[in-house]
C-alpha cells in the first residue's frame, strides 16, 4: 500500500490512492479522513487542521495525482464535524 495502489483481504478492502478521480475534490478527501469511511477510522479528534490539510495536500500530489489546487487549513475548519465534549 506504500504505492498508493490499495489493497484487500482479511475481510477488507482498501480503496487506492493512486490516480484516484475522486481526490479531484479536495473537500471530498477532508471529509473522508475527518469522518473516516468502511474501515478507515476517523481522524477529527486525532488531527488539526492544519495536519488534515497537509495530509491531504500530499495524497493530491502524490502517487500520480496531480491535483494541485492546495486545500487550506480554513476549508477543514469548515467541513470539521461539531464534536461533543466526550471526544474533545
Amino acid at each position: 500500500m506504500s504505492d498508493g495502489k490499495g489493497a484487500e483481504g482479511a475481510g477488507a478492502r482498501f480503496p487506492a490512492l493512486a490516480k484516484n478521480p475522486k481526490l479531484q475534490s479536495a473537500e471530498y478527501a477532508a471529509s473522508v479522513v475527518l469522518n473516516g469511511m468502511d474501515a478507515m477510522p476517523w481522524f477529527a479528534v486525532t488531527l488539526d487542521d492544519q495536519q488534515i490539510a497537509n495530509v491531504i495536500n500530499y495524497i493530491r500530489t502524490h502517487f500520480d495525482n496531480h491535483y494541485t489546487n492546495a486545500i487550506k487549513p480554513d476549508t477543514i475548519t469548515m467541513i470539521r464535524p461539531h464534536l461533543t465534549e466526550e471526544y474533545e
